[in-house]
């Protein structure tokens, strides 16, 4: 049996990020299960994809919000419930973008609610294709993953994580020293990434943090067993 593995998602405009994850999924070895507001929380699946979209509307530890952007209080709740359920369950994490953030602030972690607020020269990143460089701490879980030292990424945000929450630690910046990766080094389940794997399915590199969820999903279900 393959694993299932659940992607949250906002209700609206997600489709072609839908498609992309669960290609994504599927040539990891997996099967993808979109997960919205709409269809509530699912604790029946292997493990979870926190996938990335609009700004988060939490006002929690020093996350600024912005009177002018209308947030998604369903979905923000949705993630909360579902990250607190997975932590408990022992079921892996990946954290995509928005994903990584919300994974950074519900352990208690802080976010930069603009890139300007860590440095006055920086703004929002659009960049679809891998331009941006990133260095990976050695020894950590990802650069053992990944098998190297530094990776080009896709940047498509404002915001990036501030201080690693409870358990969580830096484990990637970008050439202006933005963090671009955090994970959990004790439990070894929950990773965080501020681009976007999905929308690089030709990288064996990208790919291979799909392999990660859908391997350690396969691992903790067995073990249950």
């Amino acid at each position: 049996m393959k694993p299932v593995i659940g992607v949250t998602l906002s209700t609206r405009r997600s489709m072609l990020i839908w498609l992309m994850h669960k290609l994504a999924i599927y040539m990891a070895g997996g099967i993808a299960r979109k997960i919205t507001a709409n269809t509530g929380m699912d604790e029946t699946v292997d493990g979870y994809v926190i996938g990335g979209g609009d700004d988060i509307g939490l006002e929690i530890n020093g996350n600024r919000i912005n009177p002018a952007i209308k947030y998604d209080a369903e979905r923000d709740a949705l993630e909360l419930e579902t990250l607190k359920y997975a932590f408990a369950a022992d079921k892996p994490v990946l954290g995509i973008c928005r994903g990584a953030q919300m994974l950074n602030l519900s352990r208690g972690g802080k976010l930069y609610s603009d890139l300007s607020d860590f440095k006055p020269e920086l703004s929002r990143r659009n960049i679809i294709l891998p331009r941006k460089l990133v260095h990976i701490v050695e020894g950590s879980k990802l650069h053992e993953l990944l098998q190297r030292k530094e990776l080009t990424i896709n940047a498509l945000h404002h915001q990036s994580v501030k201080t690693p929450g409870d358990g969580l630690v830096e484990v990637a910046r970008d050439t202006d020293d933005v963090v671009q990766a955090i994970e959990c080094q004790d439990s070894g389940l929950l990773l965080g990434v501020q681009w976007h794997p999905e929308l690089i399915p030709w990288s064996s590199s990208h790919r291979r943090l799909f392999k990660w969820l859908v391997d350690k999903a396969t691992a903790q279900t067995e073990n249950k067993v």
